[in-house]
């Protein structure tokens, strides 16, 4: 049940916090280092995907007096959703290269929609979510996912594998 809970809070962070950050700035923009190329695949049911748009989001929220941190990164993949990430409790806007598969760094979760599905929404009831590399001047990260997500309502489940996120962008919130 807390599971389901906490993936549901991920889903909500990027639905909420996926329009774009109002910048105020009194000059240019310093000029980017030359970008890596950001990329997103995974097997669901066995078939490759491979997203189409993706964008990421890390919250910190410390108003319960500890530090609930938040990444989670959004992919869309033609008609399908696919949502992977964690939750740890360190307060910093940086995430930690390690394995957050249920271990002392957090947990990893997992969500998933499918456009065509108008009645279940998939949460992880396993999920493995492995960090590999952070470039925190750009605020990008890349690592592994993999999970099975159950429908909330059919109990349908749908087993996700090889997922693989390289480059990908992340705002802090």
């Amino acid at each position: 049940m807390m599971r389901k809970i906490i993936t549901a809070i991920l889903i909500l962070v990027v639905f909420f916090y996926a329009c774009e950050k109002d910048e105020s700035s009194s000059g240019p923009a310093a000029p980017a280092t030359p970008a890596a190329t950001a990329s997103f695949s995974a097997k669901v049911n066995g078939n490759t995907v491979y997203a189409d748009t993706v964008v990421a989001q890390l919250n910190i929220d410390t108003s319960l007096g500890i530090p609930f941190r938040v990444l989670v990164i959004a992919a869309l993949c033609d008609t399908q959703t696919i949502l992977p990430g964690f939750i740890d409790t360190i307060n910093s806007t940086v995430p930690a290269v390690g394995d957050y598969s249920n271990s002392p760094l957090g947990f990893g979760s997992l969500g998933y929609y499918h456009g065509s599905d108008t009645i279940n929404e998939y949460f992880s009831s396993t999920a493995q979510f492995t960090i590999t590399t952070v470039d925190a001047a750009n605020q990008k990260v890349s690592g592994t996912f993999s999970g099975i997500v159950v429908g909330d309502v059919s109990g349908d489940t749908i087993i996700i594998t090889d997922g693989v996120f390289s480059n990908i962008h992340y705002e802090v919130w």
